[in-house]
């Protein structure tokens, strides 16, 4: 008999923290319902809400080198569930490897998809955190291909007979988790009694529009690895925090609808009526930007905008006044990093500076010593007149050069 697979693909920034989550605080719950979601070591981690790459391997092969050990001791009933959006990355090799394996296992694939507008502001607000984006949204928004690649694995899964089931998870990111149970077909009553607390945890939220500028700030003046620091302890202090809607432009919208135009006309297809997806623009988005202090000024003006603006989050459980001591505390260190920049490019300067003086003074010996044979050969009567004067001619060239340069 066929052992049963789900692979749940993601894609990014569909919820996946979030489902991920709560699979590896609900692996008993799960099995009792003919589900084995295998263990992986970053349970612990994902058990207190924090963001993990599923239970599965990041490469394709060795995803499959699981799924078969799982299988060995799998009843024949049970369905094993991978989830790892990193797998949508890597569409040709599942796919190969599904190919291979199809006539043993019966595969299965779960699939969230996202409206491009608000998918290229989610993975913009993902590189700002962790990836030392600089660029402004409506610069970055122009690379976004999700949809793309989504209708690509669609077709080529069902080439090979494989079920999708395909979640917009624009339309479903308020029950993200009781919408994946639905597709997984789980009746047990503790897991559908035990989505509703975690429907309501955030986990992998984005930054508000204050926190983006902020840590891009960050990345641009200090680089990535700082960024990603301030980026984490932010969602780690005030994970409630509101993200602001992006605004773009209509302009960038209307490209969407061109550039998007077919994958959507294809997905609506699949999708239920209340889940289609529609690109429009919105002008209220542009309503109420928050304004705060210029990039040029110092970090310490920055973060008292950051707290200033804090405050007017109702929404916001937080520690105010903790924050504020972590924000100064992240500015001086900031300060002292700038200082030892600082210092280090001085150091490399003066380095810099004496390794292209001892380049002048080798040079220097190695024209003097030249132009010094030159005349000695020049001198020698056993070459004969003719060669002698080809010597001493370029021993003056030589010397010219030699002292030319020293001087």
């Amino acid at each position: 008999m066929k052992k049963s697979v789900i692979l749940h693909i993601g894609h990014g920034k569909t919820g996946t923290s979030a489902i991920q989550s709560f699979l590896a605080s609900n692996v008993h719950q799960l099995e009792q319902d003919g589900v084995i979601y295998p263990k992986h070591a970053s349970f612990e981690k994902a058990q207190r809400g924090g963001i993990t790459s599923g239970n599965c391997p990041d490469e394709a092969c060795k995803i499959f080198e699981e799924i078969r050990k799982e299988a060995e001791t799998a009843e024949n009933r049970a369905r094993i569930l991978f989830s790892g959006e990193h797998m949508f990355y890597q569409r040709i090799e599942i796919i190969q490897e599904i190919e291979c394996m199809i006539g043993g296992f019966d595969f299965e694939v779960i699939m969230f998809i996202r409206n491009p507008l608000e998918m290229a502001a989610a993975v913009y607000h993902q590189r700002v955190k962790r990836h030392e984006e600089t660029r402004e949204l409506e610069e970055f928004a122009l690379d976004e291909d999700h949809l793309l690649e989504a209708q690509l694995w669609h077709q080529n899964l069902s080439d090979l007979g494989v079920p999708v089931r395909v979640v917009n998870y624009s339309k479903t990111k308020k029950s993200t988790i009781s919408r994946f149970l639905e597709e997984l077909n789980c009746t047990n009553t503790l897991l559908t009694q035990g989505y509703a607390d975690a429907e309501q945890r955030i986990v992998n939220r984005s930054l508000s529009a204050i926190e983006l500028r902020l840590v891009r700030t960050v990345n641009k003046n200090f680089g990535g690895r700082v960024g990603t620091f301030v980026s984490d302890r932010l969602v780690e202090i005030s994970p409630n925090v509101r993200p602001q809607e992006a605004w773009l432009s209509a302009g960038l919208v209307a490209q969407f609808q061109e550039k998007f135009r077919t994958p959507i006309e294809y997905f609506n297809q699949i999708l239920p009526p209340d889940e289609e997806i529609i690109i429009t623009y919105n002008n209220s988005k542009n309503q109420n930007k928050v304004e705060i202090s210029s990039e040029s000024e110092d970090l310490s003006s920055l973060a008292a905008a950051f707290n200033s603006a804090l405050l007017d989050f109702e929404s916001a459980n937080v520690d105010r006044e903790r924050l504020r001591m972590d924000l100064e505390r992240l500015t001086m260190d900031l300060e002292r990093l700038t200082m030892e920049r600082e210092r280090l490019t001085i150091e490399r300067d003066e380095l810099a500076r004496d390794i292209e003086a001892r380049k002048s003074r080798l040079a220097f010996k190695i024209d003097y010593w030249d132009y010094r044979i030159h005349a000695l050969l020049g001198d020698a009567k056993f070459l004969g007149r003719r060669f002698s004067k080809r010597f001493r001619s370029a021993a003056k060239r030589r010397q010219r050069r030699c002292y030319g340069q020293e001087l």
